[in-house]
Formats: C-alpha cells, sequence, structure tokens
C-alpha cells in the first residue's frame, strides 16, 4: 500500500510539474549543456533542431517527425520550391554596417542599397551599434519575426559589436564561446539579463526563422579597412562562429568577411582611400563602398554560393553584377 501511495504522489507531482512549465512560443527546451526546463507550454511541442538546439513550436499536423536532418545540404535545401518565389520578401537583421544610416556623417551600410538589385521588398531592420545579445534585449529581433511568413528570406549579420564580455559598459557584450552556457547580469536599469553566446543567440534566430517556415542565411561580418602588407587583417572570431553555426544547422552562409576582404585587396588600400570608402573610421562605409559590399552580396548568392530562390528575384541591375568569387 505505502508503494501505491508513493507511486501516486510522484505521477501526481510529475503532472503538475509539467502543467507549470513556462516554455512558450520560440523558448528553448533542449540542447547540449541547456539546464532548463525541457517541457512546452499547453500547446507547443518541443522540437529537435540538433543537439545543440530544442526549441518549442506551435503544434501543427506536418510538425511530426521533422528535424535539422532534412535541411544537412545547406544552399540546395532552403525553401526554392516555392511556386511564386515573387511573393517572397527580405528581411535584414544587422548592425551600422548594415543599417541605412550606416554610423551617421554621411555613412551608409549595405542593407540600404539591396533593393537597388531586386524585384521584392526589402525590410532593413538592422540598427547601429547592436549586437544579436542587445537587438533580442531591445526587441528588434521580435518586431522582424513577428512580421516573417513562409517563404520569406531573413539575413543575420552581426559581430562587429558582440566583442567585450558580457559585462562591459555597452551592455552588448557577448559570452565566449560556441556553446549554450550564459551568464546573468545586472544592467544599469537595475534589470537582470541571461546573456549568451553570440553562437547561441544565431541559432535561435535561425530557428525562429525555420519554424516560420522560411529561410534563415547567415552573413559573416564585414571587415574594417586595416591592411597589414597588403591584405586586409585577418578575420576575428565571430567570423568562424557564424560558419560553424551555419554548418551545425545546415543552412547558407555567405561569408562578407572575405568576399570583401578580396575585393579590397584587388582595388588597394590606397584606392580606397583616395575614393573615401571609409571617410570616418576603418568600419563605417561612404554609400559608393556600401554599393559594392551589396554587390559582393548579390553576386555571392546569385554565382558563387547560388541560392536559387534569390537569384530568381534579381531585378536587370542584380543579374549584370559579375564579380570574381575569391575569398
Amino acid at each position: 500500500m505505502k508503494f501505491s501511495i508513493i507511486g501516486i504522489m510522484s505521477l501526481g507531482l510529475a503532472t503538475l510539474a509539467n502543467a507549470a512549465c513556462s516554455n512558450k512560443a520560440f523558448y528553448q527546451c533542449g540542447g547540449k549543456g541547456f539546464k532548463g526546463e525541457t517541457c512546452c507550454d499547453s500547446g507547443y511541442t518541443c522540437k529537435t533542431y540538433n543537439e545543440w538546439f530544442s526549441q518549442c513550436i506551435q503544434e501543427t499536423s506536418n510538425n511530426n517527425g521533422s528535424n535539422a536532418s532534412s535541411n544537412t545540404n545547406n544552399n540546395n535545401n532552403i525553401n526554392n520550391n516555392n511556386n511564386n518565389v515573387s511573393s517572397a520578401r527580405i528581411f535584414i537583421a544587422g548592425d551600422s554596417t548594415v543599417d541605412n544610416k550606416g554610423g551617421g556623417n554621411g555613412t551608409v551600410g549595405w542593407g540600404k542599397l539591396l533593393s537597388n538589385y531586386v524585384t521584392i521588398p526589402v525590410y532593413n531592420h538592422a540598427r547601429a551599434g547592436r549586437s544579436t545579445r542587445s537587438f533580442m534585449r531591445e526587441g528588434k529581433w521580435d518586431a522582424l519575426i513577428n512580421d516573417v511568413k513562409e517563404g520569406d528570406y531573413v539575413f543575420i549579420e552581426f559581430g562587429h559589436n558582440d566583442g567585450g564580455g558580457p559585462y562591459q559598459e555597452k551592455e552588448r557584450g557577448v559570452v565566449d564561446g560556441e556553446g549554450d552556457n550564459s551568464v546573468t547580469v545586472r544592467l544599469s536599469s537595475g534589470e537582470m539579463e541571461v546573456v549568451h553566446t553570440y553562437s547561441w543567440y544565431l541559432r535561435t534566430f535561425a530557428n525562429q526563422v525555420r519554424a516560420k517556415k522560411a529561410n534563415p542565411i547567415i552573413l559573416t561580418q564585414t571587415p574594417r579597412k586595416v591592411f597589414q602588407n597588403g591584405r586586409i587583417e585577418t578575420p576575428g572570431r565571430f567570423v568562424t562562429y557564424a560558419m560553424n553555426v551555419a554548418k551545425q544547422l545546415g543552412i547558407p552562409c555567405i561569408d562578407m568577411y572575405n568576399y570583401i576582404a578580396r575585393q579590397y585587396e584587388s582595388l588597394g588600400e590606397g584606392y580606397l582611400n583616395q575614393n573615401k570608402y571609409f571617410p570616418n573610421d576603418n568600419v563605417h562605409t561612404s554609400e559608393a563602398a556600401a554599393d559594392l559590399n551589396t554587390r559582393i552580396l548579390v553576386n555571392a548568392f546569385s554565382k558563387c554560393e547560388k541560392i536559387p530562390g534569390l537569384a530568381a528575384v534579381l531585378n536587370d541591375k542584380g543579374k549584370a553584377v559579375n564579380l570574381i568569387c575569391a575569398k
């Protein structure tokens, strides 16, 4: 009899724990190193994408048996089988190197100019000074993802502002590493924030896009105009992290850093200086330089690492872009 009572009590406690689960849509519910709840709130199911990441998504009849293994061939497996690609849209998340206003003082990011090369709408949500962490904390990612629909494309490019660690005064640095480890910090506002790794934020962004049956595309950060013996400086760790996340998730990664670096090197430091490609500093571009970066992006997804759905929506100006693919 005692055994039965204990069994009934255990069952009741387990049921109570599940009923109290707070993981709603887009909350993480599992993955390597994850220490939170592995259940989801009513109406959501915990979907496993890979060993690093599981996420609560709304229960639908076509989610059964779906996982990241169906998306292992990168560009070929992106949702390019839509019957009408012209109905797709492009969304952009990023920092000042992508922002319409750049870093101010006459600079602009490449996101401002992408609409000159495609026939579909471009919604540029990039904002100066943002990291993956602050872009999420400030609700800018939520504003973007809430508008995304099936078949859309979402470009995600960060890295310039993610360094410095989670305790920096600008409150945008991330935890170092590529896992799911995190720390809790107190912000200047007095609020507490759980800070994750750059890779965690990228995985979260990409998986939320995939949960909408849209197409995430990770981009490595743009390079600074810093030459060493005629070559652009070696990329930092966030470039490697971005490429690794894309590989883990089986999604495209356009290596903006190295594609752009090779183009800058072919032009030469003197040419960039003479034409004021970086009028204020070594990070923020003039409109001419931003346009070159945009054309490098277009060249990458239409010729170098072709993404058919995006290549299909180029206008005549976009189709005319023809640059080298060296990186």
